[in-house]
């Protein structure tokens, strides 16, 4: 089911508690994992990133019931990262996560706008061009409701 399916949708509640509880077990699992990056040499570090962003891409697009290729994934993401050149990448829909995923873990500061949210599903959408105006066309619907929830 998705979040906008659901009867109290935009309006939702929470437990602060719960949400404290969440994000101080994350703050220690990313020292940890910080911690040993930090002591990696370089070629280890990029290659660590890189199996990071793949299981990323994986598993976000397995929450949208997409599943993909993890050879694509990784051809895709090593393409947009530079690291080389493999136009062989055939699942489409890989290139367009892998394409989301560098964006978003290289500008970690930009603000969250509804012009963003759009050129996120145009990268995750542009090999389905009967999508494309559909998106341009529901462009409100999503700023709306972007801006309702804030």
């Amino acid at each position: 089911m998705y979040n906008w399916q659901f009867k109290n949708w935009p309006n939702f509640t929470y437990s602060v508690e719960r949400l404290q509880e969440i994000a101080v077990a994350f703050a220690q699992e990313f020292g940890v994992v910080n911690g040993l990056l930090t002591g990696l040499n370089d070629e280890l570090k990029q290659e660590t990133l890189l199996e990071m962003l793949i299981e990323e891409a994986i598993k976000t697009s397995e929450i949208e019931g997409e599943y993909m290729s993890r050879e694509d994934v990784m051809s895709s993401l090593k393409n947009n990262l530079s690291l080389h050149q493999n136009p062989e990448v055939k699942d489409k829909r890989a290139s367009g996560v892998a394409k989301l995923m560098v964006e978003i873990n290289q500008k970690t500061a930009v603000p969250l706008t509804a012009d963003l949210l759009c050129h996120w599903h145009h990268l995750l959408l542009e090999h389905n061009q009967k999508v494309i105006p559909a998106l341009a066309t529901g462009r409100s619907t999503h700023a709306d409701n972007l801006w309702r929830l804030r």
